[in-house]
């Protein structure tokens, strides 16, 4: 029987062939029975180093599937709040512009107060409000501070959209000539520490909203036009309040708060 040898059933024609392609004869042949086992043999070789093959493609992009999971995790826990950031800024900057469109020609000191590019080297950035004139903002670009005293503003509170300010504490509009009155919606400052609005030309009386105000410290309205009565929840939600300004004013008020009266 001849001496069968891989490289010699390489080199055979019959290596690649297959039991469908040798017939029957040939199986019993003496000559060819072991140039067919040979090619069986390096078949089940060449299977083998494919499926090891396989093995180690498919662990590979198991790895890099991890990899790649890992790395979206990471975008998303840093993307996602800067968008939350960026989308509140912008809900925020409208509302400021929406209210300096009511005030009309006196808001000519609002001249910053744009979402115009600062320069042509930013043309695709929109501005932060935390840039303009009179506004500041906390750690995470919300704005936390609006001081505009004495900014020659004339119109109505009204078209100020208190709750679209989520983080404001310090609201100064003081000096102004701002008129109708203190709109309900001023409760939804639930962070609001210190309220300035003294000197205006404010009217009617003190919305019971006021009492939302929980960790209001100063409150000033002294020097408008307001009239009527500190309701008693407002001394019981107040409590922080230390310095309270009502003077030139038609308010009354509880005991509980004359103490703290300037």
């Amino acid at each position: 029987m001849p001496q069968f040898h891989f490289a010699t059933c390489m080199m055979h024609p019959k290596c690649n062939s297959t039991f469908s392609s040798v017939d029957i004869d040939s199986l019993v042949d003496p000559v060819y029975l072991p140039i067919f086992l040979g090619s069986w043999i390096c078949k089940m070789k060449q299977n083998e180093l494919q499926h090891s093959q396989v093995t180690t493609i498919m662990a590979a992009i198991d790895q890099l599937l991890v990899v790649v999971v890992v790395v979206m995790l990471v975008i998303s826990l840093v993307w996602d709040p800067l968008l939350a950031v960026s989308s509140e800024s912008s809900i925020e900057a409208e509302a400021l512009l929406k209210w300096k469109a009511s005030l009309g020609n006196s808001a000519a000191s609002l001249s910053s107060w744009t979402m115009a590019p600062l320069s042509d080297d930013n043309a695709t950035t929109t501005p932060s409000p935390c840039s303009w004139f009179g506004i500041a903002c906390d750690n995470t670009g919300s704005v936390s501070q609006v001081k505009l005293p004495a900014a020659g503003l004339q119109g109505k509170l009204d078209n100020f959209s208190f709750s679209s300010f989520p983080n404001l504490v310090y609201l100064n509009l003081s000096f102004n000539q701002l008129t109708g009155p203190i709109p309900h919606h001023i409760g939804r400052l639930s962070r609001l520490t210190h309220l300035d609005l003294s000197t205006n030309l404010l009217s009617g009386g003190l919305p019971l909203s006021l009492a939302n105000l929980t960790q209001l410290i100063e409150l000033n309205i002294a020097s408008n036009s307001i009239n009527g009565e500190i309701a008693q929840h407002l001394v019981t939600n107040c409590t922080r309040l230390s310095s309270l300004d009502l003077r030139k004013s038609r308010v009354f008020l509880f005991g509980s708060f004359l103490s703290i009266i300037h």
